[in-house]
């Protein structure tokens, strides 16, 4: 199956315009983002794509037969075997790829799960939060993440390739009690003006609000520069709270095809 040159990246853009969930993560490859990579049906004027991110994304003809027998070799013989985690992942933007993928992986028992998507209303965080900088408690404060907290954050290898790509083209905001990180809020990608979102907060700190103080400073430096925030999760009820009562709204559960792969 031919893999795109980095170059010319944007030319599976036309498959995916249009789609309204897991914008960033797409994007973020396209735009180079990321250390994702692209495959395609025709490297010169590709129909079909497979964005590989570690987690897959499909978009284009699913009706492409010579593609989808190379979209299999692929799967089973490159990329399952090589997850870290055994979790196997596709993301697709229509019933029908959802249901091509079905078929041609039933024998690896794959099944559809649920990931809940939001997007910020900038106005809605705005209302609840304005003046969040005066609820940090005395002998907290916040701290854009540097090359050192860059060390700590979780993903940053698997998402960004290391450190100094992280820091260029992604970005984050930490609660420090001292030189101690208390929580997180960082980017996992960045591409076609949005930023997907991930939060952690040390156990010890969590449900006092600190990770709320973390996203605040994150999605006030996205709105200052015309970055819409998205939060995707496997839906569990602190996750959204916490999502919710930043002002993410717009929930969809987008279903993902999904294996667990025995080593």
């Amino acid at each position: 199956m031919p893999k795109l040159p980095r170059k010319e990246y944007g030319k599976i853009r036309p498959i995916f315009a249009g789609i309204d969930n897991n914008i960033a993560h797409v994007y973020a490859a396209i735009e180079g983002n990321s250390i994702g990579k692209i495959f395609v049906d025709n490297v010169d004027k590709p129909e079909s794509a497979l964005i590989d991110l570690g987690w897959c994304f499909l978009g284009g003809r699913e009706d492409n037969s010579s593609f989808n027998h190379e979209l299999k070799e692929l799967f089973v013989n490159k990329i399952m075997p090589n997850l870290d985690d055994g979790n196997f992942m596709i993301y697709s933007f229509s019933d029908e790829w959802k249901n091509v993928i079905d078929k041609m992986l039933n024998e690896y028992k794959i099944i559809r799960i649920i990931r809940t998507v939001l997007d910020l209303d900038p106005e809605l965080f705005r209302e609840r939060h304005s003046g969040w900088q005066e609820r940090i408690p005395k002998g907290y404060r916040i701290q854009r993440v540097d090359n050192k907290l860059a060390e700590e954050l979780p993903g940053v290898d698997s998402s960004w390739g290391g450190i100094y790509n992280f820091l260029v083209k992604g970005f984050g905001f930490c609660v420090m009690e001292d030189n101690e990180v208390i929580s997180s809020c960082s980017t996992v990608h960045v591409g076609g003006g949005r930023a997907e979102t991930a939060i952690k907060t040390k156990e010890g700190y969590r449900r006092q609000g600190f990770g709320t103080l973390a996203a605040c400073a994150y999605i006030q430096h996205c709105l200052e520069n015309e970055i819409l925030p998205e939060w995707g999760c496997f839906y569990n009820k602190i996750s959204g709270n916490i999502a919710e009562k930043l002002g993410f709204t717009n929930r969809r559960d987008v279903p993902v095809n999904y294996v667990k792969v025995e080593k």
